[in-house]
């Protein structure tokens, strides 16, 4: 396989699994009820911002800061409702997706940038 045909792949690659991230968190959104223009308002972003994340059009990354705005919201809503089975389905939901945010990150970013960039997301993780 040629040089070309090889960073086409990674690329490829890269964006389809950042489109099952967007895809994740587009139903954690719709978990909360949220319209992306509700949930833009209230992290800070703009609404394009959370369209281009869930709908992956080109391969971004979300912001750590928005992540965090963004998991402290859903797992609020986990506590207001006061249902065990509740907050282990979003825990759960959202240590996978850190997980996969960190696998991704590392994967695609660790040898370019000569450091371990799997910390950017280690202290969001819920307990």
């Amino acid at each position: 396989m040629n040089h070309r045909l090889l960073q086409q792949k990674i690329a490829d690659t890269k964006i389809n699994d950042l489109k099952e991230i967007g895809t994740t968190l587009k139903k954690m959104r719709e978990e909360l009820n949220m319209s992306q223009q509700e949930l833009a308002d209230k992290t800070g972003v703009t609404t394009a911002y959370v369209y281009q994340l869930e709908k992956m059009p080109r391969a971004i990354f979300p912001s750590r800061e928005y992540l965090k705005q963004f998991i402290q919201m859903y797992m609020q809503s986990a506590c207001e409702a006061g249902n065990d089975l509740d907050y282990t389905h979003k825990r759960k939901t959202v240590n996978t997706l850190l997980i996969s945010l960190c696998g991704y990150n590392y994967q695609y970013y660790a040898n370019k940038y000569e450091r371990k960039v799997t910390e950017k997301y280690s202290d969001l993780y819920v307990e």
